[in-house]
């Protein structure tokens, strides 16, 4: 199971779920938006795990008007 911690401020993301013959399982493609204050988007993607939750990405903006995109293969 995977949990999603955000924190939004002004923000928009876009999640884009799709199967690749590149990635074993899913490919999953985060892209990130920031408007105004695009310092306080930040966010942190987790995978629970009985021996404790594992980070698997995270984003911390830092300039508004800014799209980044981050490919993942879970």
């Amino acid at each position: 199971m995977i949990k999603f911690k955000s924190l939004f401020t002004a923000a928009a993301m876009l999640l884009v779920w799709s199967a690749s013959a590149q990635c074993e399982f899913t490919e999953l493609t985060l892209e990130t938006t920031t408007a105004e204050w695009g310092a306080e988007v930040s966010w942190e993607l987790y995978q629970v795990m009985e021996s404790g939750d594992e980070l698997v990405a995270s984003f911390q903006g830092v300039d508004d008007g800014v799209t980044s995109t981050e490919t993942l293969c879970l």
